[in-house]
């Protein structure tokens, strides 16, 4: 079992030592020929000790950042206008909610105004799946309902931490589901794939997790991984922040 000592507030410690990341094109919960053929080929890595949040950063700790650094927040002018602010935006725990409308850019200034930084796509795999590769936060078997994904409604965020179901081995929340989450990480191949399709590059970053507008078993693992324009924000696109154990 992982030690319960936490130096930082808020943050799990993940030990060092080797991990399984990505996937194989028989795992299940992949689907066609060319999804998730970006995780592939399912291979060791080891890493050292690192912290990360237990949490998604939320609206609360969001604008407290925002109060501090004087920027405008995309979530307040780019909700859709199709949901009813009064059942999708003023609930009493709205503040418990995750950040979203966040762009790379301004997940690793948070991060770094908290002391913190993004962790790397790596680090985001292991404390999500496990040492041992997990499918899904949870186990190796798909649950509906575990996470707050498209099957759930509204199709809005929930508070963090409320499925508790979606929880790593470590103790990591909100991985399989609720917004996706920024790294650190260009996009770029794993060792020994084979796609050339030009998709690779820097100048991107990884996002990982699945999130509340898409369907879990096939978004919710923690393998998937796809990329984004760091200036670009999203409904979908949240975040979490790591910090060195050393």
């Amino acid at each position: 079992m992982l030690s319960e000592s936490r130096p930082y507030e808020g943050m799990i410690l993940i030990p060092a030592g080797k991990f399984i990341i990505g996937s194989d094109s028989a795992m299940d919960g992949k689907r066609g020929e060319d999804f998730g053929v970006d995780e592939e080929p399912r291979h060791k890595l080891h890493l050292n000790a690192f912290y990360i949040d237990q949490y998604e950063v939320t609206i609360g700790e969001y604008k407290e950042y925002l109060k501090v650094s004087g920027k405008e927040w995309l979530g307040d002018i780019n909700f859709p206008e199709e949901f009813p602010p009064e059942i999708y935006f003023n609930p009493p725990d709205l503040n418990r909610h995750p950040a979203n409308y966040i762009s790379w850019y301004d997940a690793d200034d948070y991060c770094r105004w908290k002391g913190k930084r993004l962790p790397t796509e790596f680090e985001w795999e292991k404390a999500a799946r496990g040492a041992e590769g997990r499918r899904w936060p949870w186990g190796n078997q798909y649950e509906p309902g575990n996470a707050h994904t498209s099957e759930k409604f509204p199709a809005w965020t929930a508070p963090v931490g409320s499925h508790p179901e979606d929880k790593s081995v470590y103790g990591v929340y909100d991985s399989a589901g609720n917004v996706s989450e920024w790294t650190s990480s260009h996009y770029l191949s794993y060792q020994g794939n084979t796609v050339s399709d030009g998709r690779y590059k820097k100048g991107v970053y990884v996002l990982k997790g699945g999130s509340f507008l898409e369907p879990g078993k096939i978004f919710g693992r923690p393998a998937r991984r796809f990329a984004s324009r760091p200036d670009y924000s999203h409904r979908t696109y949240g975040f979490r922040c790591a910090k060195d154990a050393d």
